[in-house]
Formats: structure tokens, sequence, C-alpha cells
């Protein structure tokens, strides 16, 4: 299973452009939902990416002295072009002597025989708004480039938990009066994007930093529905009365070990779900570049106006 971490847009287009952008390769997106099985599942995603490390080492006078191939990931000729790539560009990204760039040879997974990319029917769901500001934070020179870049990773059964109270429960009142909640087309489910975080009286959003998950409850059963407490979902929305969409991000751990540093990518993840076919399944994108809380901040942010975060 993936690790977790906390993070939560960018260059704004128009409607009809990137709606034009997105709309242009639906006949390249997957047709058939849910996607078919077997998927390849959290553990190869370095595998479907084709993600190398290269190690840079940094003088005290803030000089790249020296790099070197951690993993070459089957490839060392790609491998070995990347880490010159990265001689002739230093930009240093932290103070630490020793650092660790995990680089993607193949960011949309193109090479892979088990890619299964995002359904066409989510291309308008990004084409406005803040899930329009998120996809553009992934990628703000090519919005499409990113929304194609996802591909099924694991999919998991939507079913009923038997925990009653939960919908009249203080926590859950307070995120429908702060507008968090996404309440279905039909009124028969309340989606949470981030069930692990709490809301106070004054609106101010509290973090859990192993957990943030999402949670479906079932209104007239005033129970939960589903839930998924590995992975940091940020916004979440309504594509028809049956299937609801979450993005956020996701924290997977590298297999490549280095003495005394922990290595990993934070990657994309878009989760779609089926209340009546009682599926969610799992996308993954490219990793996220060049990490910055800010760049997705502001999508939230819009998404949910009325909370502090």
């Amino acid at each position: 299973m993936p690790r977790r971490n906390s993070l939560c847009g960018a260059t704004t287009r128009s409607f009809l452009s990137l709606t034009f952008l997105l709309a242009a390769p639906a006949a390249r997106a997957e047709e058939t939902w849910p996607p078919t099985s077997p998927l390849p599942g959290w553990g190869s995603y370095y595998d479907t990416r084709k993600i190398v490390t290269i190690v840079r080492y940094w003088s005290p006078a803030d000089h790249l002295d020296s790099t070197a191939i951690l993993d070459d990931a089957g490839r060392p000729a790609s491998a070995d072009s990347v880490r010159r790539l990265l001689e002739r560009n230093p930009k240093r990204t932290t103070a630490d002597a020793t650092e660790y760039v995990p680089t993607a040879l193949d960011p949309q997974a193109r090479s892979s025989s088990q890619r299964q990319g995002l359904p066409a029917f989510t291309a308008k769901t990004f084409a406005t708004g803040a899930l329009h500001d998120w996809l553009a934070a992934l990628d703000p020179e090519r919005p499409l480039r990113a929304w194609d870049g996802f591909m099924a990773i694991a999919a998991g059964s939507l079913r009923s938990w038997g925990t009653k109270g939960v919908v009249t429960s203080p926590q859950v009142i307070k995120k429908k009066k702060f507008g968090v909640l996404a309440r279905s087309p039909d009124g028969r489910y309340l989606l949470d994007p981030c069930a692990d975080m709490e809301i106070d009286d004054s609106g101010s959003a509290g973090y859990d930093a192993e957990s943030n998950g999402f949670a479906l409850y079932d209104v007239s059963k005033d129970d939960v529905l589903g839930g998924d407490v590995f992975n940091d979902f940020h916004i979440a929305t309504w594509i028809t009365k049956d299937r609801f969409l979450l993005v956020g991000d996701v924290r997977m751990d590298s297999p490549v070990q280095a003495p005394g540093s922990y290595l990993l990518v934070i990657a994309p993840i878009i989760a779609i779900g089926d209340v009546r076919q009682r599926i969610v399944v799992n996308y993954l994108g490219s990793p996220i570049q060049d990490f910055d809380n800010q760049r997705f901040n502001k999508a939230r942010a819009k998404a949910y106006p009325r909370v502090k975060w």
C-alpha cells in the first residue's frame, strides 16, 4: 500500500481552450469503465514510470561536486542522460550535502502493457473551477499532459461499514456547515474528501499528518458506505448521481535503499467511484516535480472558500 503525505492552482485557461485540450484525447482514453482486471497494483508505480534515482553531492560552498546513478531501472543509457542533465542544471532543492533526485524516464507509463488511462467522461470535470486549477498545478504549461499521464493502479469495494450515527455526528454537521461535503445529485450520499480532518467552530481546518482519507456517507442509512485512509484527498465532486471523483496526492516509497536516507516520490492521485457498481478505482499520475504546497493550496481554497486552510 502507499504511504501518506499531506499537501493541498495555477495557470488558468479559458473554458473553451481547456475543454478542447481535454476533449482531444478522448479516443485514446479508456471508454470502458471500470477498467479491466487485473490492475498493476500500488507496488508497480516505480516500474511503470521507470523511475530512477540520481544522487547529487554538494560541496559546502554550494557547488555540485559529483553525481551518481543509484538505480537505473533497467535502462542505464536513459538514466545516464538524466544524470548529465542534472549536472548541467544544478538547481539545489535541499540543504542536504547529499541530495536524492527521483526522475521518471517514462512519466506517462506508455511502455507499460497494463496501462489503462482515465475514462473520457472525466475530461469535462477538469475543464473549469478548482479541479481545473488543481490539474494545471501539476503541469501549468500543458494540463492535458497531466490528465493524460494518469493510469489505473488499484481498485477497491464500496460497502457499508455498519457505523451508525456518523451523518448526524458533530464533525459531519460542521463540515456540511462550512461546505466541505459534496452531496450527490439525488441527495442520497455525502462525499467527504478529508474524513480524518477536523474543523473547529470558526471554520479552521486541522490536520492529521499521517491520514486524511475520504469517506462516503449514506444519508438514508446514516452509515459509511466506503472510505480510504491511505491517501490524502483535497477536492471532491460528483460526475453523475452514481459516480464521484476525488483528487489528491500520495507518498510512494522507493524500493531503492540509501543508508541513512528515506527515499520517496509524491504522486498525484485521482479516485473514481461508482455507488451503483460499488467500486472505487485509484489512478496515479506522473511524479510531482518541484513539490510546493502553495501550488495546490489555491485550488482547495477555491473549492472550499469558507474553510480557513
